[in-house]
This record gives C-alpha cells, sequence and structure tokens, in this order.
C-alpha cells in the first residue's frame, strides 16, 4: 500500500512542510529547535499547516503541555479565547468521547488557574495554563480553557479545540494566543496571515473501534471528510509569505474594537455584462472568519444570492442545494470593500459533498445567527482567492491576489 508519506509527495506537497509535521511529532513540546541567543528567544516566523473537515473547520497540528499531547485546532480570527476538551469531561457525553482530550495531570508544564468559563451554559469548563506548540513556536503560560461540557453537536465537528486570534479585548480572563507569541518575543512581526486553496483531497473519515464505533458510522453517513493536503493550505505567524501573493496587497483598516470587522460599500450578484443585483445595498459590515469555509449574512439577503446562483432550500434547513454544473457556469459575486473589488466565483461557493459514489453540492451562503443586523461573515469561500494577513498592533487586514 502507498504511504502516507508517498501520498503527500505524489500530491506535491510542500517538503518543508511535511518536515515539519514530522518534527513536531518527533520533539513534542519541548520545541529544542527554537533559536536562542544569549538565554534569550530570537524573534522568527513559522508556518502550520491546515487541514479542512467538511465546510465548517480549518485545524492545525498543536502540541499542549510536557510531553506533549497533539490535538487538531481550529485557527478562528472570529474568537479569542483557546479552549479543549478535558478528560474530566465525561465519557457518556458524546462529544468528549470521540475526541481527544487534554490531561493536566500528566503534564509537568501545567499551572492551575480554576477560574469559570461558560458560554451561553453550552461550552463550560474551567481557566488553565500550560505550554501550546504551534510549528516550532511555543508560548509558556497560555491561558485555554479545559471545557468539561459541550453540546451535542459538536460531535459532528472532528477538531478538539480552537485557537482563538482575535483580539484582546474578545477574552476577559485570558492573553489570546497570539498575544502571548508578541509579549513572549517569539515573533519577527505581530502578523499572521492565511493561505486557503480551493482545491481539495474527498476521503472517508475512518470509523475508530469502541463503545461508540456505531455513532461515529451514524456520523459519518451524515457528512463526508473533505481534508486538504498539508502545505495546500497554511497559516503564517509572524509576517508574509511572499510566495503566496501574486499582487500587492491592499490594506483595510478595522472598523470594531472587538473583531476583525471591516465595511463593506456593496455586495453584487453579476448575472451579464449588463446586469447585476445588488445586496448590502447601503454598506454593511463583514467579519473576517477563518474558522469556516461559509459566508453568513442576513436571511432575506442570503435568500436573494441563493435564488440568483440556482441554489434550493434543503427542507427544514438553513443550507441550500446547488446543482454542481454551476461550479462553472453560475454567477461571479463582487464585494466592494475599500472602493476595491474582490470576486469570487462558482467554484469558490460551491461546497461539494460525497459519500458512497453519490455526490452532492452546497451553497457556501448561509442566514447568519446571532450577528448583529446589516453584518456579514466571510468565510474561505471568500479567501480562496485571496491572501490574507492580519496585523494587530495596527489592527489592519491586508488582502493580495493569491498566488
Amino acid at each position: 500500500m502507498e504511504t502516507g508519506l508517498e501520498k503527500l509527495l505524489r500530491q506535491e506537497a510542500d517538503i518543508k512542510l511535511i518536515e515539519g509535521i514530522y518534527e513536531m511529532a518527533r520533539q513534542g513540546a519541548e520545541g529544542s529547535k527554537l533559536v536562542l541567543k544569549d538565554g534569550k528567544f530570537v524573534p522568527t516566523n513559522d508556518t502550520l499547516p491546515l487541514f479542512k473537515y467538511f465546510d465548517s473547520e480549518y485545524y492545525g497540528l498543536v502540541n499542549i503541555g510536557k510531553p506533549g499531547k497533539t490535538f487538531k485546532m481550529i485557527m478562528d480570527t472570529a474568537w479569542a479565547y483557546s479552549w479543549v476538551i478535558s478528560s474530566e469531561c465525561p465519557r457518556t457525553s458524546l462529544p468528549c468521547a470521540v475526541h481527544q482530550s487534554y490531561n493536566h495531570k500528566t503534564s509537568s508544564t501545567y499551572q492551575p488557574d480554576g477560574r469559570e468559563f461558560n458560554v451561553s451554559n453550552e461550552f463550560m469548563g474551567y481557566m488553565s495554563k500550560d505550554v501550546f506548540l504551534v510549528g516550532q513556536m511555543n508560548t509558556t503560560g497560555q491561558g485555554f480553557a479545559e471545557l468539561t461540557h459541550l453540546p451535542w453537536i459538536y460531535t459532528m465537528y472532528d477538531s478538539d479545540g480552537t485557537i482563538g486570534l482575535g483580539f484582546q479585548e474578545l477574552a476577559h480572563n485570558a492573553t489570546p494566543f497570539f498575544y502571548n507569541l508578541i509579549r513572549q518575543n517569539r515573533l519577527k512581526e505581530p502578523i499572521f496571515s492565511f493561505y486557503i486553496n480551493s482545491l481539495v483531497l474527498e476521503k472517508k473519515k475512518m470509523v475508530k473501534s469502541g463503545t461508540f464505533s456505531r455513532y461515529q458510522q451514524m456520523i459519518n453517513s451524515m457528512v463526508n471528510e473533505t481534508q486538504r493536503l498539508p502545505g495546500e493550505d497554511l497559516c503564517f505567524f509572524g509576517g508574509i509569505d511572499p510566495k503566496h501573493n501574486k499582487t500587492a496587497f491592499s490594506t483595510i483598516n478595522v472598523n470594531s474594537n472587538v473583531y476583525w470587522q471591516f465595511p463593506v460599500t456593496k455586495i453584487s450578484v453579476v448575472m451579464s455584462k449588463k446586469s447585476q443585483v445588488d445586496v448590502c445595498k447601503n454598506g454593511c459590515n463583514a467579519l473576517a472568519d477563518t474558522s469556516t469555509n461559509g459566508i453568513m449574512g442576513p436571511p432575506a439577503e442570503i435568500k436573494v444570492i441563493n435564488q440568483l446562483i440556482g441554489a434550493e432550500r434543503i427542507f427544514f434547513s438553513d443550507r441550500y442545494l446547488i446543482p454542481c454544473t454551476q461550479e462553472y457556469k453560475g454567477p461571479k459575486i463582487v464585494f466592494n470593500i475599500n472602493n476595491q473589488e474582490y470576486m469570487i466565483k462558482g467554484r469558490d461557493y460551491i461546497q461539494k459533498m460525497s459519500y458512497s459514489g453519490i455526490t452532492i453540492c452546497l451553497s457556501a451562503f448561509r442566514p447568519a445567527t446571532g450577528l448583529a443586523n446589516n453584518t456579514w461573515t466571510l468565510g474561505g469561500a471568500f479567501f480562496y482567492q485571496y491572501y490574507t494577513a492580519f496585523d494587530v498592533i495596527n489592527r489592519q487586514i491586508l488582502i493580495a491576489d493569491a498566488a
């Protein structure tokens, strides 16, 4: 059988990123490769390969504790806290039973905190501190939440936790991960960037043995894992990797003290050279959300867009089915931001799902829940075309055409 390494090489994955994954697994969370000078860290940068699961997650492999244990962690610009499932979450809880869990008793670098963590009585637990190793960069004393309770829907997710890349103001009880990298002098520049490629490798999730295998089989029959190879998607910490942009960067100023949010002048569905339909006509706000593939907005306007691109709502659902042929024939969607036009095509906003030889296509446009009026979130379906950087100190988003 073809080995995992042979498959990566056949798919032309970046050999440096492959080496990084193997090195991270080998050395655990000790960070022995990190450069020291006069007993201090020398600022650097590093790349974290990302994987995609369905259209709900982009995650990287992160080691927590010493000796380190590897977790699948979402890189989320719409969130500031970091959290991981605790070993104290009961195994009778299905979301906890099907994921990796963190046991602070086995980590020599664990520091107790104990403050309560509660988001909407759904994500609950307590705060702790430990070493986080992301790529070859580590932060010591990183504050995060150990979750002892999660909603049932998290059973459907593949990740074990989240690293929040939002602003400090969004996290009241901890210093966000990227801010810790800055304070501990780990970075050349206070910038992180995302390169997300729309090409995917479809792969069915393997069913694990054990008590809950029948539940996993049920879940696998409902959703399909669409997973990218390392090197196709990445998060770059400490600056911008110039090999991933083919145009100069445009600067967008953030208009929120809490979110990576910016103003949008209008959004247009271009039906032909002479015909287009506008939504967000009087301007709106958009949040950059790297944790998901979807583009979410006001339900009425999302309905208009889906009708124009040929998508039909699935009964009793907020998802829309779209003919897969629209991948190449569907209208272009243009976002006017900061007096510049950013365009996405059918292949960007169509999400393919395959199971047992059957393929269906879903629209990335979904009605928003819990967002302020006239606010949108832009996920991977928007960023496929662009290499996007986030300047934490100047609170600016930099966008260029992806190479």
